[in-house]
């Protein structure tokens, strides 16, 4: 039996640095941690254990993290937004046995298949949040920025009600380019140089110190549509009056970054984090510029 034992123990492998981590924190707290399961015997811990146990796949637990609660079944959603990204959530949840029932607000026709919709618009934090108290809303999981600029993650948090999204004050990672910009600069975090204008006079004189192209970003949210990459200094100018004057994009429009072109790749990666504990889902890559651009 012994020798039985050993050689199990050798043929088990150790878990990767990031869930060695996850064990740790889940042993610190006596084994619960918001997370099902045992405590992770092996982990680097001050407890002397003879083999290690493997914490559950990052699919398993992800809304446990999200809610800061242990897992279980019954758990009622609702999913904030229209588009693809939000009718692909309610999909793949609605087939979770954790899940029981699905809103979605305002939802469309694909989502209507696997959620219950409801007309309610994705900027109107008030009534969102008063829907999720009247449907008894365990986790909120917001799809479209303008919902947490909105402030709805603030509100939910006054009902009690778990948000997947940041508050208004720390949306604004996404939310303005500028203040993003300035939190690069005050946290030493490398970005390309820039400046901030809110009229054109000043913002074109900038653009005659700097060399093409130029890259010009309406301060808010406009839909994944408010950067221009212009290539002569004529086209520069006709993105400042267009943003700053037409208003192109609206309020988004009233501030304008304007900052250096750093040629090569673009990456995102994503990850899921509840303000302790990162977990990696992937990378995406976009690809805009196609053929004849």
């Amino acid at each position: 039996m012994a020798q039985s034992e050993n050689t199990e123990n050798r043929e088990r492998k150790s878990p990767p640095a990031a869930d060695r981590a996850l064990c740790r924190r889940r042993n610190e707290a006596g084994g619960v941690d918001g997370l099902d399961g045992p405590p992770c015997d092996g982990a680097e811990t001050n407890t002397p254990a003879a083999k290690w146990t493997h914490i559950p796949a990052p699919e398993q637990w992800a809304l446990t993290i999200l809610t800061g609660r242990r897992k279980r079944a019954g758990m009622r959603l609702l999913i904030v937004g229209s588009g693809g990204r939000e009718h692909a959530l309610a999909w793949k949840l609605s087939q979770s046995p954790l899940v029981s029932d699905i809103v979605a607000a305002p939802g469309n026709p694909g989502i209507a298949a696997v959620a219950r919709c409801v007309a309610i618009p994705a900027d109107d934090a008030a009534e969102l949040a008063a829907l999720a108290a009247r449907e008894r809303i365990d986790l909120v999981i917001v799809g479209p920025e303008v919902a947490l600029e909105a402030g709805l993650a603030d509100r939910l948090a006054t009902l009690g009600i778990a948000c997947f999204g940041p508050t208004a004050s720390a949306a604004q990672l996404e939310t303005s380019k500028a203040y993003t910009k300035a939190f690069c600069v005050r946290h030493n975090i490398p970005t390309a140089d820039f400046k901030v204008f809110d009229d054109a006079v000043h913002a074109k004189a900038y653009l005659g110190t700097r060399e093409p192209p130029f890259v010009i970003k309406a301060d808010g949210l406009a839909a994944g549509k408010g950067v221009v990459i212009a290539e002569t200094r004529r086209e520069a100018d006709a993105a400042v009056d267009e943003i700053l004057f037409l208003r192109k994009f609206g309020t988004a429009g009233q501030r304008i970054v304007i900052e250096d072109f750093l040629p090569g790749e673009e990456a995102s990666l994503f990850a899921l984090c509840d303000g302790e504990t990162a977990v990696f889902m992937g990378a995406a890559q976009d690809h805009k510029r196609a053929f004849d651009g």
